[in-house]
């Protein structure tokens, strides 16, 4: 899953470190890229959006917005009219 948040306050390499470690503390593998300039903040990983605004303002910034990417799911378990091909 990959979310790019608007995020305000971050002005500093202090400020994209404690980003950065807020995210780690729910996801450890996460890749978490904080852009000072644009305040923003992009993760790729298995963070759950709203639990990436919650560590984030734990932290005392603010989340504008979070944008997720449009991932098209497919069942893990064919239906009645699957020909099962996708799951194989």
């Amino acid at each position: 899953r990959t979310m790019k948040l608007i995020v305000e306050g971050m002005t500093c390499n202090h400020c994209a470190r404690s980003v950065t470690r807020a995210i780690h503390a729910i996801d450890v593998s996460a890749e978490v890229r904080v852009d000072l300039e644009n305040g923003t903040v992009a993760i790729d990983g298995a963070v759950e959006p709203t639990a990436a605004k919650a560590a984030i303002e734990a932290e005392g910034y603010t989340v504008t917005s979070i944008e997720t990417d449009k991932e098209q799911m497919v069942p893990t378990q064919p239906d009645k009219d699957c020909c099962g091909g996708c799951h194989a």
